[in-house]
């Protein structure tokens, strides 16, 4: 007797069965080859932040690609499928918010309703501490009268990063660098600004963004200035990111939505504010340039990221009471501050903004001359300052922070030449700036390259003729003359071991970097080879891209999570 025949199966139930069984297997086989390949596959001279975008995105189609097939492929039910797939995003984006690392490392972080549910927000461990610290530590008058050694705002007294030696200890094993305090701070990027033993910086409280000072001498919050706004984006995370500048006993500081305040140092009361981007547009990661105050002037960097604000990329305002006095410029912000440089005998408003660096007049705000810079695949991303090489070889600070006209004539001979750097497909390169009869002319000596100097956060530093900078994290020392690499640290970017985007002072012979993990190093300055001399870890966390301050030969540092003061003195 013959049995029946099997009916063969139709193409579309065959692929069915195929995809059902085998999809997910070569979905999961594929996306780990993918994720293996761009970890330890070769090409590891382009940015790193380009091989974790692209772990992202594979991990994120995998699981795309897995959920379609739970939906179509597995005979499950379609709708309550469905039903799940979407709770657990849902559940996840309300719990959660993601977070990257200056490589675009992409990390989970609770959300701060339901932490708070828990005990575990770190804005309420901030605050029980400033309960318990009011109760116990007295507060001193504050007297701003400028010290030599003072750090009265970003990177120093005039921005360039580069102070004279203030006696440390260049062995950490005979003299180890001693934690004066240390304790939970709200969050953001701001530094410290440091006058005559007092702190001052900016923060995010809750919805609301504040300028608080400090006593440098304990960390005992003395005031704070608050005023309605947030700002938050995953890629930098909250809060504001210029840093005050203190001047003759007035603290200027913009919030990172524009809001510009002057402040009476003593006290924390307004005098004025304005608000710098009415009529205009925010910045992706949010206004960054600190106010630069010279003469009668504070000048700040809106750019121009509206039409009705052409015209308005540069602003200055009257010190003494916010209002307008001049304005220029047409082209889109970038992350970097304004700074005074003198240049072919004559002083300069240096701002690299988000299409190249320009130098404007310091009274007019006209401007006198452009360089083109775009980075790759987006405008904007100049964040570094300007370097300007001197042929004196010892840094003299401009006396720009000194109201009157005598900080507009030029200090020192220069050679007229700046150095520019950037991440994202950029390298360095150097300018030559020159007087043709009524007018400016700006060249290129020479550029690094694209896989040179990347300096994405931080701003580079010159000893001699050498030039010291991070680039996309690791400590590199070139040329001057030619932008040749005589040395790079190849180490990997991790705690104890690499810098990542960290912050760099230039003190004397001595660099002192502030590492993306929290630590403290110190190296030396010197072109012919790398020597770190010491390591210390002091703050939590592993996004400190805060710049560090130094004064009379204690570091103040700083980012998101916790604050603190090291002696790192002989």
């Amino acid at each position: 007797m013959l049995k029946p025949s099997t009916p063969a199966l139709s193409p579309r139930t065959v692929l069915q069965r195929v995809l059902r069984v085998g999809l997910p297997q070569v979905v999961i086989v594929i996306a780990a080859f993918l994720y293996l390949a761009s970890t330890y596959g070769t090409g590891h001279d382009k940015e790193r932040q380009w091989f974790f975008l692209f772990r992202t995105v594979v991990l994120v189609m995998a699981g795309t690609l897995l959920s379609l097939w739970a939906i179509f492929f597995t005979g499950w039910n379609k709708k309550y499928t469905i039903l799940v797939i979407g709770s657990l995003i849902a559940l996840g984006w309300v719990l959660f918010r993601v977070e990257f690392d200056g490589d675009l490392k992409p990390s989970l972080h609770g959300r701060n309703w339901w932490l708070r549910q828990f005990d575990m927000s770190h804005e309420d461990d901030v605050k029980a501490h400033r309960l318990q610290q009011a109760a116990t530590l007295a507060k001193r008058e504050i007297d701003l009268t400028a010290r030599p050694g003072d750090f009265p705002g970003y990177r120093g007294l005039d921005r360039t990063g580069m102070l004279p030696a203030q006696g440390l200890a260049d062995d950490w094993e005979k003299n180890s660098p001693r934690e004066l305090w240390k304790q939970p701070i709200y969050g953001g990027y701001s530094a410290f600004a440091v006058v005559n033993g007092f702190l001052f910086t900016l923060e995010q409280r809750d919805d609301r963004e504040a300028v608080v000072c400090y006593d440098a001498a304990n960390g005992n919050e003395l005031w704070v200035h608050t005023w309605p706004g947030r700002f938050e984006e995953s890629m930098g995370g909250v809060g504001p990111r210029s840093t005050p500048t203190v001047v003759d006993g007035d603290v200027y500081a913009l919030g990172s939505n524009g809001h510009l305040v002057c402040l009476e140092g003593s006290t924390g009361k307004q005098k004025w504010s304005v608000e710098t981007l009415e009529g205009n547009r925010n910045l992706q990661w949010a206004m960054s340039g600190s106010p630069l105050v010279y003469g009668d002037y504070v000048v700040v960097n809106p750019g121009t990221q509206a039409q009705q604000a052409v015209g308005q990329a540069l602003v200055a305002y009257d010190r003494k009471t916010g209002k307008k006095r001049a304005a220029g410029g047409k082209t889109q912000a970038g992350y970097a501050s304004p700074m005074l440089a003198e240049l072919a005998g004559e002083t300069h408003l240096l701002v690299f903004d988000g299409g190249g660096l320009a130098g404007y007049d310091p009274l007019t705000l006209e401007e006198r001359w452009r360089h083109q810079w775009r980075t790759q695949g987006s405008d904007g991303i100049n964040v570094a300052q300007p370097l300007v090489v001197e042929s004196v070889r010892e840094p003299t600070p401009l006396l720009g922070m000194v109201a009157g006209a005598a900080a507009l004539q030029p200090l020192v001979e220069r050679r007229g030449q700046v150095f520019i750097a950037s991440a994202y497909g950029r390298g360095g390169a150097m300018l030559q700036v020159d007087k043709e009869g009524d007018g400016w002319s700006v060249a290129e000596l020479w550029s690094t390259g694209r896989s040179t100097m990347r300096c994405k956060f931080a701003s580079p530093v010159l000893r001699d003729d050498a030039i010291y900078g991070l680039d996309d994290g690791n400590l590199q020392c070139i040329s001057a003359n030619d932008g040749s690499v005589l040395w790079t640290d190849k180490r990997k970017p991790r705690e104890g071991d690499g810098f990542g985007h960290g912050q760099l002072l230039l003190v004397d012979d001595l660099i002192v970097v502030l590492t993306q993990y929290g630590e403290i190093a110190l190296v030396q300055a010197r072109p012919d080879r790398f020597v770190e001399l010491g390591r210390r870890k002091i703050l939590e966390g592993d996004k400190t891209w805060n710049n560090p301050a130094l004064a009379e030969g204690v570091l103040y540092i700083r980012n998101h999570l916790q604050m603190a003061a090291v002696d790192v003195r002989k």
